[in-house]
């Protein structure tokens, strides 16, 4: 398997899985974009998706409402949020990321380096079975 089909099999992302995107407007890892995009043979930005990829730095404005993202998803699908990490502009220190989780209802479920520079931090609503 090549390493996009690696790194997308780490986050849960099949071919041709409908994901939606947030926050790719400022710095992101192009690279890793384009080979996520590549093996889900579909832009980032699916009407009804399975699945977010959602970029979050520190110095965001304004910052994503992870509850938002949620929302828009089916039940147990994954929400990766993707931030630089430590010692990178823009990391956001793991207890930041547990009181983002927190304050949009969801639960941390899975934490993994994705590239040399952006780690990736599986949400998910609580409680929810796979397939509900």
């Amino acid at each position: 398997m090549h390493a996009a089909g690696e790194r997308a099999h780490r986050l849960e992302l099949r071919a041709d899985m409908p994901v939606r995107e947030y926050g790719a407007d400022g710095g992101v890892d192009e690279q890793l974009r384009a080979e996520l995009a590549a093996h889900l043979g579909a832009g980032l930005a699916a009407p009804a998706p399975e699945a977010a990829l959602v970029w979050l730095r520190a110095d965001d404005a304004p910052p994503i409402e992870l509850r938002e993202v949620a929302d828009a998803l089916p039940p147990y699908a994954p929400i990766w949020v993707l931030t630089p990490k430590p010692g990178h502009r823009g990391h956001i220190p793991a207890g930041a990321l547990v009181d983002a989780a927190d304050r949009a209802g969801i639960v941390i479920t899975d934490h993994t380096a994705i590239t040399g520079s952006w780690t990736a931090t599986c949400m998910r609503r609580p409680h929810a079975e796979p397939g509900s």
